[in-house]
C-alpha cells in the first residue's frame, strides 16, 4: 500500500492556494496581507483535519456527506477572512474562491486511492 504524506500535500495546497490569493493580495493593502495570511494559517488545520477524515479507512461516518460541507463551508470563510478586506471585482473574488476549492479537491483527490497514511 502507498504511503501517504498528509503533511506535504497540505503544504503544497496552502503554497498553491497562497500563489491565488497572491494575484489579488499586494503588499500594499496591509490589512489584506494579514487577512490573506490568517486565512492560509487556517486553512493548514482545516485541510489537515480533512485530508484525515478522507485517509481514515476506520472513519464511520459519512466521508462524502463531510467533504461537501467541508467545500461548502470554504467559500463564505474565505470571504470573510480575505475578501471583505479589499475592494475588488466580484468576478475576481469568484475566480480566486473557485480555484483555492479545485486546490482543495485536488488534495482530496490525491489521497483517495490510497490506503496508508503516514
Amino acid at each position: 500500500m502507498e504511503q501517504i504524506n498528509i503533511a506535504e500535500v497540505v503544504k503544497n495546497l496552502v503554497a498553491s492556494s497562497e500563489k491565488e490569493l497572491g494575484l489579488i493580495v499586494t503588499d500594499s493593502i496591509p490589512i489584506a496581507v494579514d487577512a490573506s495570511k490568517q486565512y492560509l494559517a487556517n486553512l493548514v488545520e482545516r485541510s489537515t483535519a480533512l485530508l484525515n477524515v478522507v485517509a481514515d479507512q476506520t472513519f464511520q461516518g459519512d466521508k462524502l456527506a463531510f467533504v461537501l460541507a467541508r467545500f461548502k463551508d470554504e467559500k463564505p470563510i474565505l470571504e470573510s477572512e480575505v475578501f471583505s478586506f479589499m475592494i475588488i471585482g466580484a468576478g475576481v473574488a469568484q475566480n480566486i474562491v473557485n480555484s483555492i476549492q479545485n486546490i482543495i479537491i485536488s488534495a482530496v483527490q490525491s489521497i483517495l486511492p490510497s490506503a496508508s497514511v503516514e
